[in-house]
């Protein structure tokens, strides 16, 4: 525990919610810019955005810091944001459907919040504190377990895309921040702690993939790409024969008829070129 310190305590508290809730920004311009959210996983989000959803009524329950609380309200809304862009640049849903994803999410957090808050408060003076530390905790398991896309996505790939490595940066920077200002309170809380704590470790697991991986891969690049076009006009060969081949059967399925007088004519045309010789022959003698 560090010394009791309030000013240092809102100070980190405030760089790392502003950290934290516009950590997820970039990837939301991104994607919009490209149309595509390939670097990230759906599914990370929408857990990411559940353990937000967890741990914005346990901040207020244990009177944290007004930075905190703040914190994973933001950071709802933008993994949200993110999440909806993915069901429509990824996963082809209209934007009707995802905003209406969108709208069904921001209603379930303000109900859910809202009423967390109070049976969090009643259950604290009732002295069950048990039950806010299955949101904090539970936090921690939804965030983790939201980590577990995003790293099956590097494994598959092979690299760390760019916007991940950022990502993981400011992500790692606002868990410390964040710890920093929990060890400045008076009062240690455990659970929040424990998220951060977690969190930081996972962020360093990303970071580190980028060091291994992104040198290897880059080393593999040109190969890696010569194959690529090969099997790129492999396919497109393959492609423009096949289009061939049903082109023909088809001009023979529409026209059968024009077929078989061209089969027959080119019939008669033989006979009649062995027949000939045969004639002439038989006037001769």
């Amino acid at each position: 525990m560090l010394p009791t310190n309030p000013v240092a305590e809102i100070l980190c508290a405030s760089v790392a919610a502003v950290i934290w809730c516009f950590q997820v920004v970039p990837p939301i311009i991104a994607a919009y810019r490209t149309k595509s959210t390939q670097a990230l996983s759906p599914w990370m989000m929408l857990l990411w955005a559940g353990g937000a959803l967890l741990y914005a009524p346990y901040a207020v329950a244990q009177n944290l810091n007004i930075a905190i609380i703040l914190q994973p309200h933001i950071f709802y809304v933008l993994t949200c944001t993110s999440f909806i862009q993915c069901l429509h640049y990824t996963l082809g849903q209209s934007r009707v459907k995802a905003g209406g994803w969108f709208l069904g999410l921001t209603v379930l957090f303000a109900g859910f919040d809202t009423g967390s808050i109070f049976a969090l408060r009643r259950t604290n003076s009732l002295g069950l504190n048990g039950v806010a530390m299955i949101y904090g905790y539970g936090t921690s398991v939804l965030d983790m377990i939201g980590f577990i896309p995003q790293y099956i996505h590097i494994l598959r790939i092979r690299h760390v895309p760019k916007i991940t490595i950022l990502f993981g940066l400011m992500d790692l920077t606002g868990c410390v921040l964040s710890m920093l200002s929990l060890l400045f309170r008076r009062r240690l809380d455990i659970a929040g702690f424990v998220f951060y704590l977690s969190m930081g470790i996972l962020d360093l697991g990303l970071l580190s993939f980028a060091i291994i991986l992104n040198p290897l891969s880059t080393k593999k690049a040109p190969n890696s790409d010569l194959d690529d076009t090969d099997s790129r006009i492999e396919v497109t060969v393959l492609e423009n024969s096949e289009q061939i081949e049903l082109r023909s059967e088809a001009v023979i399925r529409i026209h059968p008829s024009d077929h078989e007088k061209h089969c027959d004519s080119s019939s008669s045309i033989k006979d009649r070129s062995h027949g000939t010789p045969t004639r002439i022959g038989n006037e001769a003698s």
